[in-house]
């Protein structure tokens, strides 16, 4: 019987066990998405602007930088397209958090509202 009392014994798994591969299991899919999602075009992409940006904020620095184009699914996502050279590097000095192809961000977007020229 001492035998099965130490099959009973066996020590239990963790949470803190877990926690590393699962950290690096979250990392590693993270990174692999972000990638996969880069803009493929330097002239339109959605951008990802600090949560803690309000939505005015995050339409008047995209704005700066291009043309918004959409909302994304969230207020702090914006679809941004311009002619001007570097949009990349332009909107991630404005203080963007992720670029990504717009045409991933496409299937839950607002178009923006233009005011008749």
């Amino acid at each position: 019987m001492t035998g099965q009392s130490d099959l009973c014994s066996a020590p239990k798994t963790s949470l803190a066990a877990w926690s590393l591969p699962l950290g690096l299991l979250a990392a590693t899919t993270f990174g692999v998405f972000a990638l996969a999602a880069a803009p493929a075009s330097d002239d339109r992409m959605a951008v990802v602007y600090p949560p803690w940006w309000s939505p005015a904020e995050a339409a008047a620095s995209a704005a700066a930088e291009g043309q918004l184009e959409a909302i994304g699914g969230g207020p702090n996502i914006l679809i941004v397209s311009s002619v001007q050279p570097d949009l990349a590097r332009r909107l991630r000095a404005s203080g963007a958090l992720l670029l990504i192809d717009s045409r991933l961000a496409s299937l839950c977007v607002t178009p923006v509202a233009r005011a008749p020229a």
